[in-house]
């Protein structure tokens, strides 16, 4: 983002001095890309003046960062915010210590981290040591561990479960596996009552199923692939359902349907990761059951219900993998980890894509790798206050003491770690440097 140098002198008779203030920062909002506002101030003291006014960065950090962004997130300078977040030039690995005496989930993969507020992320279910659905919430100012205690019928034990927030009020819970069995229901925990209850639900819905990608846009949840199939352990599934499904919340009750899509269509896998940016849907990696790898990368607009498959993305691409964390940071999407060929745990840095390139284009931030996380995949994750926030997963494999040949089982992990992507944002959050102590 330019910076503005002296301002040229302007006629003070211009029209531009007699435009109101307001008026004056919706004609920059609606006409100037943030990259030309800095160059537009070094020629214009009028417009000079209007860039120290923090109206402005909020208003700009609302259309290009999004609002459900600014909602999580508490700043003392908005025009600070949207240069470091806007720009991702400044990231840092930061982890906390860990309070002997505090109750700590147990190590876990396959779970769910939705972030509620500005100050808590909540986690659901996971295996670990067997599948789990108790619910805990961090408190990121606090940086401590609370169990909830929730009414009403929970679901059953589950790991690799999709769960989404809507209305911020809403975490609803799909599909899932407990290492025997899969799932195809649907539930929802209020985060303001912490009370369980099952919606009801018209319409054929989506087939049992595990690790597949749920993502809200408005009103309606749409649900992409996954891994589902008979009987026996997880590790052994049968089949890759590649259909695509909504579910209409605005409808009383809410309403399943199969969507008729266009376009060419992501080839069917699980453990893909997908994020919204306005109406589309981008979704990267997963794999299939041989196990290929992927690092393809697809858009799928609900505008029109159609898929488009993103050949032409240059830079730095990240390997194939499954698992990893992809986050939408404004109209850039940021991914690190994820488990690669041959099952191997990866962390290879941190990956950046700027889907407002033409074409887009990945690259390779500059984040230091001291307090970086180990190596791991099927973890948790958000973003909040101004951070990623990554919480367990599973590590290096290790042999399966119960079985033969070259047959694994994951190290589950139970630290948290935060790419702090604004480390010189003010921040609720009382963030240390330190590696977080393991009881792994």
């Amino acid at each position: 983002m330019t910076e503005p140098s002296e301002p040229m002198a302007v006629d003070s008779h211009s029209i531009l001095f007699e435009i109101p203030e307001d008026m004056l920062i919706d004609l920059v909002m609606a006409r100037l890309p943030c990259d030309y506002i800095g160059l537009c101030a070094s020629c214009c003291r009028r417009i000079a003046t209007i860039v120290t006014d923090e109206r402005l960065w909020y208003r700009l950090a609302a259309r290009d960062l999004g609002s459900k962004l600014l909602f999580l997130t508490q700043t003392t300078s908005w025009r600070k915010l949207y240069k470091e977040l806007f720009c991702l030039k400044s990231m840092e690995w930061r982890a906390i210590n860990r309070e002997q005496d505090q109750k700590w989930p147990i190590a876990r993969w396959g779970h769910s981290v939705v972030v509620l507020n500005t100050n808590s992320f909540l986690v659901f279910g996971g295996e670990g040591n067997g599948a789990l659905n108790d619910v805990f919430q961090f408190d990121c100012s606090k940086m401590t561990w609370q169990e909830i205690s929730c009414q009403g019928v929970y679901p059953e034990k589950r790991f690799g479960h999709s769960c989404v927030v809507y209305q911020d009020r809403h975490a609803i819970i799909f599909g899932g596996s407990n290492g025997q069995q899969y799932y195809d229901d649907l539930h929802c925990l209020d985060v303001k009552t912490w009370s369980f209850w099952k919606p009801e639900t018209e319409g054929e819905g989506p087939s049992s199923r595990s690790s597949h990608s749920m993502s809200i846009i408005g009103d309606c949840a749409y649900v992409f692939g996954g891994v589902g199939g008979g009987d026996g352990p997880f590790r052994f599934p049968t089949t890759l359902p590649a259909d695509f499904w909504k579910l209409d919340f605005s409808q009383t009750p809410w309403k399943w349907s199969r969507l008729e899509v266009k376009g060419t269509i992501p080839s069917a896998r699980f453990v893909h990761r997908v994020v919204t940016i306005d109406n589309k849907i981008f979704l990267f990696g997963g794999r299939t059951l041989t196990p290929q790898k992927f690092n393809d990368l697809h858009s799928f607009d609900t505008s029109n219900m159609t898929w488009t498959k993103h050949d032409d993305v240059v830079g730095t691409i990240p390997s194939p993998r499954g698992g990893c964390t992809l986050l939408a940071i404004g109209r850039k999407i940021i991914a690190f980890c994820g488990r690669a060929a041959r099952d191997v745990c990866l962390y290879d840095g941190v990956y950046i894509l700027d889907t407002r390139a033409q074409p887009m284009r990945w690259s390779q931030a500059d984040v230091s790798s001291n307090h970086a996380p180990s190596p791991r995949g099927a973890h948790g994750y958000g973003y909040i206050d101004g951070n990623i926030v990554v919480f367990g997963g599973f590590g290096a494999p290790v042999p399966d003491p119960c079985s033969e040949g070259e047959s694994t089982q994951e190290t589950p992990l139970d630290d948290i770690i935060f790419l702090k992507l604004a480390p010189d944002q003010d921040s609720s959050m009382n963030v240390q440097p330190e590696i977080v102590a393991s009881s792994d």
